[in-house]
């Protein structure tokens, strides 16, 4: 209903910088709060501002809401487990630390003694069947340490630089169904030529190291090994593999030997 007086009430004027806030009977309303310039604010004119400050609020939520539900999704996507038969051919390389030792020959250069070093490992496979796959591979183990000169009694060092090496052919079977979680763990074992390298390198204060002379010593090598591989995508797998390496040497540096590694393993197939 039409008041007159009502009509004859006029904004109230607050000087320039002066903060005024709204009241509807004893509640007051925060978002109320505004400085007056030239023109006066009404309630109208502060809902309206209200009204902008919440909508831009509430859109910034709701992109940022859609953006986690888009990384969520994608997130999903990229990692999600894939599941395959294996294709027809494979190269595979790995890296790791393997842990060995060497029982010395006739020569008696050598001790039981544990070491660690690096762990390269290289295969060629082919696919037969849907659990196995033939293949030719190449493990080794590769160490360098400094030991007192066992010619002399001087205490006087010098390097040692020795390898085991396995190159042989074997096989790989994929126990577990290959359309399934299990699909990706796989065992193998092969026997082949191994032999095992020594080099003498003498440590002279302020000259260069040279690689001395290598002795190789040729036998038998035998492997195990056994892991798990992820498929990354339909013709690349990466994965974690343990594998034990033994070698019958039976020549005067190197008897018997052996290491095990732990590597990290990345296939490609074709």
């Amino acid at each position: 209903m039409y008041h007159p007086q009502a009509a004859a009430v006029k904004p109230i004027v607050y000087p320039e910088g002066v903060k005024h806030q709204g009241t509807c009977g004893n509640h007051s309303h925060g978002f109320f709060l505004f400085r007056t310039r030239r023109s006066d604010y009404s309630v109208a004119d502060a809902w309206k501002r209200s009204e902008r400050i919440v909508s831009g609020r509430v859109r910034r939520v709701l992109l940022c809401s859609a953006l986690v539900m888009l990384a969520m999704a994608v997130a999903h996507d990229a990692f999600a487990m894939r599941y395959q038969p294996y294709p027809n051919w494979m190269v595979a390389v790995a890296w790791g630390i393997g842990r060995g030792s060497f029982n010395a020959g006739s020569a008696g250069i050598g001790t039981a003694e544990y070491r660690n070093g690096a762990a390269p490992q290289i295969r060629f496979g082919r696919t037969f069947a849907k659990h196995w796959m033939v293949n030719a591979y190449y493990d080794a183990w590769l160490i360098e340490f400094d030991a007192d000169d066992p010619d002399t009694d001087s205490t006087e060092l010098v390097k040692w630089r020795r390898s085991l090496q396995n190159l042989g052919v074997g096989f790989t079977v994929h126990p577990g169904n290959v359309n399934g979680a299990s699909g990706g763990i796989y065992l193998r074992a092969g026997v082949g030529m191994g032999w095992a390298g020594t080099a003498r390198v003498d440590v002279i204060e302020e000259e260069a190291q040279h690689h001395g002379e290598r002795i190789d010593e040729w036998g038998t090598g035998f492997s195990l090994g056994g892991g798990y591989d992820f498929w990354i995508s339909s013709n690349f797998q990466a994965g974690i593999g343990f594998t034990y390496n033994y070698f019958d040497i039976g020549e005067e540096i190197v008897d018997t030997a052996w290491f095990t590694a732990g590597t990290l393993n990345l296939n490609l197939f074709f």
